[in-house]
């Protein structure tokens, strides 16, 4: 920390790692990074620190919150907006009380993101799964619909921080100051200059 040029990626990721659950506190000062991974349940307060993003990959983000896909299974049948129960190939693949992302391969408003939306799977029958909560948009067999158990992260966040990108020879390729997916919960409080 606070050394010119000096990368303290490595040392943020596996303090975050290790504290599994909890703050890390984090003196004031001016730090470089490339890609801080937030955790679940990990509360990264900064007290005012600056992050230096020092990568300018098209893909590098200075902080993502991103969790993991798993093994995926088709829809056998197309599910409607407002049903809370999907009928999947392989009910298998799934267990009650973990996460999954359902989607198929339409595009929302022309580049406003895939048609997808995170479920929580409360039950397992054969191969119909039971979800928390009513869907809030259509899913169809014909695009592809799927379902995909998911690893996400839960409750990240990061506060009091400030990030400062670099400026590459090509705009296009800075990469970005935060980076959210497959991220329930989390939040981010700073600034991104």
């Amino acid at each position: 920390p606070n050394q010119t040029g000096v990368d303290s990626t490595n040392l943020f990721n596996q303090a975050m790692e290790d504290i599994e659950r909890g703050t890390i506190s984090v003196t004031p000062g001016d730090y470089y990074v490339s890609t801080l991974r937030l955790r679940s349940f990990v509360h990264l307060e900064c007290n005012g620190a600056r992050f230096f993003k020092i990568d300018t990959g098209l893909e590098s983000r200075a902080v993502s919150a991103a969790g993991q896909e798993g093994v995926a299974s088709a829809l056998t049948a197309s599910a409607n907006r407002r049903e809370a129960t999907i009928q999947v190939a392989d009910g298998s693949l799934f267990q009650p009380r973990t996460w999954a992302l359902l989607r198929d391969n339409r595009y929302i408003d022309q580049g406003n993101g895939r048609n997808q939306e995170i479920v929580y799977i409360v039950a397992v029958s054969g191969n119909q799964l039971t979800l928390s909560v009513r869907l809030h948009r259509e899913y169809l067999v014909a695009n592809a619909a799927q379902v995909v158990n998911i690893a996400p992260v839960l409750g990240a966040r990061l506060s009091g921080a400030e990030i400062i990108l670099r400026r590459g020879a090509r705009p296009a390729h800075n990469g970005g100051g935060l980076h959210a997916a497959l991220s329930i919960g989390g939040g981010f409080f700073g600034k991104i200059l």
